[in-house]
C-alpha cells in the first residue's frame, strides 16, 4: 500500500496563485465582479439598502458606523451617493470634505433603514467632516481565495482596505486584513507600503493569543508602479493558513491554526478618512479634498469541503463522476488494473489520506494532484 501526502506548497510554483486554484476542481467561484457586466445594476444599488433574496452581492451604507460600537478616528459618513460606477465602468468609492464644522446625522447625512439618529448626532466618538463610500456583503463568507484588482489614491488620511471582518458580537472585534493602506504605515513612502494580517482587539475571542495582531508591511520592489497604478491584492484562507499575494505573488504566511478564524466573516472594502486628515487639537479638518478609490473587480473563490465522505476510485467511471471537495479520504486503483485517460487533469484533496491501494496508471498527457490538508473545526 502506498500513501502519497502532497501539500499545497508542491503545486507549480511558477503559476499564478489564481491560475492555480481556477484549474483546481475543488474551488468554486461565488463572487466573481467586474460590475459592469450587471446592466442597470448602479440605479438599483442606490436605491436599495438591504436587497431581498440573494439577488445582489453588495451593499453601499455601513453598518459598523450605527452599531453603538466604538470606533475612533474615523471622521466620515459612508454614503450611498459615493459609491458608484464610473464612466468607464470602474466601482468608485470616492472620499469629500463636506464641511469645516461637524455633520450632523439626519440633516447633513442620512443612516441605513433600521437606524435612528440620536440628538442630531451619531454614535461614533469623532466629528463627522466627511462623505466616503464603502461596500459590504450581505452574507458571510470563510475559507478560500479572495482578490481586488483597484487603484488607490494618496493624501492624507486615507486608509483604504479590503479585509474579512468578525461580525458577530463573541468574534467583534477580529479581522484578515487583505489590504490596508494609508498614511499611518508609512508617512514618509506610503504610495510604496500597504499593510496585510490578521488583528484581534480586547473584545475578540482570540484575544489572549500572545501577538494579538499578525501582520506584515509590504514595501514595493523599486521599479514596481505605486499603488495609484492597478495592482492585485490577495488572500487565501484555509482552515490552517493563510497566505496574501501581491501581484500573485506569496509576500506574507500564517501556519498558526490557533491564530487563524475558523468562522464565516463578512467582506468589506472600506475607504475612511482618519485622524491624519484632521487637526485634532482644533479638531478641524487640513484635507479639504476629493479622491476616489477605483476598484477593476472582486473574486472569492470558495474552496468545498466534504470532510465526512471516505471516497474510492475503481474505475473509469468513478473519475468522470467524482464531485469536487475535500474529502476525509480517498482509495485508488484496482485488482485488474485502472488507467485514466491521457485528458485527466484533476485535483484529489482529502483530510486523513489519498492511499493508492491497488493497481493505478497514470499515462503521459494526464494530470493528477493529491493534496491533503486540514478540513475545519465543526464544533
Amino acid at each position: 500500500m502506498k500513501k502519497f501526502v502532497y501539500l499545497c506548497g508542491i503545486m507549480l510554483l511558477s503559476m499564478n496563485i489564481r491560475a492555480q486554484i481556477e484549474i483546481d476542481n475543488n474551488w468554486i467561484p461565488v463572487i466573481d465582479d467586474n460590475f459592469h457586466d450587471f446592466q442597470g445594476w448602479n440605479d438599483y444599488f442606490k436605491e436599495i439598502d438591504r436587497y431581498p433574496g440573494y439577488e445582489r452581492t453588495w451593499e453601499c451604507f455601513s453598518r459598523e458606523l450605527f452599531t453603538g460600537i466604538t470606533e475612533t478616528n474615523k471622521y466620515q459618513a459612508y454614503q450611498k451617493s459615493h459609491a458608484y460606477l464610473s464612466v468607464d465602468n470602474k466601482m468608485t468609492l470616492k472620499a469629500e470634505y463636506k464641511s469645516s464644522t461637524p455633520l450632523l446625522c439626519g440633516v447633513d447625512y442620512t443612516v441605513p433603514l433600521g437606524k435612528e439618529c440620536t440628538g442630531g448626532s451619531h454614535l461614533m466618538p469623532e466629528n463627522i467632516f466627511y462623505f466616503s463610500g464603502m461596500l459590504e456583503t450581505r452574507l458571510k463568507y470563510w475559507f478560500g481565495y479572495y482578490e481586488i484588482k483597484c487603484r488607490l489614491p494618496l493624501h492624507a488620511g486615507v486608509k483604504t482596505s479590503f479585509w474579512l471582518f468578525g461580525a458577530e458580537e463573541n468574534h467583534y472585534y477580529e479581522e484578515i486584513d487583505i489590504l490596508e493602506h494609508g498614511e499611518i504605515f508609512s508617512p514618509d513612502a506610503y504610495n510604496r507600503v500597504y499593510n496585510c494580517g490578521i488583528h484581534y482587539s480586547p473584545n475578540s475571542s482570540n484575544f489572549e493569543n500572545a501577538n494579538h495582531s499578525v501582520c506584515l508591511y509590504y514595501h514595493f520592489a523599486n521599479g514596481v508602479p505605486d499603488v495609484t497604478h492597478e495592482h492585485t491584492y490577495a488572500c487565501e484562507w484555509l482552515p490552517d493558513r493563510i497566505r496574501w499575494f501581491f501581484d500573485g505573488e506569496v509576500i506574507f504566511e500564517c501556519n498558526d491554526r490557533d491564530e487563524i478564524p475558523q468562522y464565516p466573516m463578512q467582506l468589506k472594502v472600506t475607504h475612511p478618512v482618519i485622524n491624519n486628515a484632521i487637526d485634532t487639537v482644533q479638531n478641524t479638518p487640513i484635507w479639504q479634498g476629493i479622491d476616489s478609490a477605483t476598484i477593476h473587480h472582486i473574486k472569492y473563490i470558495q474552496l468545498v469541503y466534504d470532510c465526512d465522505s471516505d471516497v474510492a476510485i475503481r474505475n473509469a467511471s468513478d473519475i468522470t463522476s467524482y464531485q469536487p471537495g475535500v474529502k476525509r479520504s480517498i482509495a485508488m486503483g484496482a485488482s485488474g488494473g485502472l488507467e485514466i485517460s491521457n485528458t485527466t487533469d484533476i485535483v484529489f484533496r482529502a483530510s486523513e489520506a489519498i492511499t493508492i491501494d491497488r493497481e493505478f496508471t497514470i499515462p503521459v498527457g494526464a494530470k493528477v494532484t493529491m493534496i491533503v490538508q486540514s478540513c475545519p473545526n465543526t464544533e
